[in-house]
């Protein structure tokens, strides 16, 4: 990467941090890919934390294409990229970092009526830049919010999107909130594990956020499941 460019940052620690590899100034393709990922995962915090309902939109769909197109460079599989994702940016404070460098790689482009950004061969299309999200709406958000842990919680599990993996699920916490949400599964949490169950028991983190006077769930981070 460029030092003039937006991303240099990303790219000095996110393409080893991701795929494991140690690669020369030479890979440009494979370190800008890596950033790219990197700000897609952060805007998709952001979205998920501003808004209740989070629904496959066209940075979903960027962020898979882009993770498909790193997997393809490196030889390491998709699920594997987005876990180490999950990993290394696990806390609540590093996903905050990371969606607030978002945002503001963004805002050159905003404040362009959401000018096209192009990356060699990779345009980010203004209507993409579109759905990004501004700072004030993050912090507004995250000022809003809570979250609690529980242990041994019924899940009754939902199938949303069998293709997003660690994303594509709701369920319903019996005995905490009779309403089916969305659900993330976290700290090597695998589809196998869920495969063909309708219940299981499980440690959860319960995600909310202010209505109001009111604390509401919206989010189930799935923690462990008790076989």
């Amino acid at each position: 990467c460029q030092a003039e460019n937006p991303l240099v940052d990303l790219c000095r620690f996110t393409g080893p941090a991701l795929t494991g590899i140690s690669v020369s100034d030479k890979y440009d393709t494979m370190l800008v890919l890596s950033a790219l990922i990197v700000v897609y995962y952060g805007i998709g915090y952001a979205k998920d934390v501003i808004s209740k309902i989070t629904t496959n939109t066209i940075l979903n769909s960027e962020f898979d294409d882009i993770v498909r197109g790193l997997s393809g460079k490196i030889g390491v599989r998709e699920e594997s990229i987005k876990a180490a994702l999950r990993k290394k940016y696990k806390s609540k404070k590093r996903l905050k970092s990371i969606a607030l460098a978002a945002i503001k790689f963004f805002r050159p482009s905003k404040t362009q009526s959401n000018a096209g950004i192009e990356f060699g061969d990779r345009k980010i299309e203004p209507r993409l830049i579109s759905e990004t999200p501004q700072e004030y709406e993050l912090e507004h958000a995250l000022k809003s919010e809570r979250s609690t842990f529980h242990r041994d919680v019924p899940l009754e599990i939902h199938v949303q999107d069998k293709d997003r993996e660690a994303a594509g699920w709701a369920a319903i916490a019996k005995g905490i909130n009779p309403k089916r949400i969305k659900m993330k599964l976290v700290d090597g949490i695998t589809l196998g594990q869920l495969w063909n169950r309708d219940e299981v028991k499980a440690d959860v983190v319960i995600k909310y956020r202010q209505t109001g006077q009111e604390f509401e769930p919206y989010e189930i981070h799935l923690t462990r499941v008790k076989e």
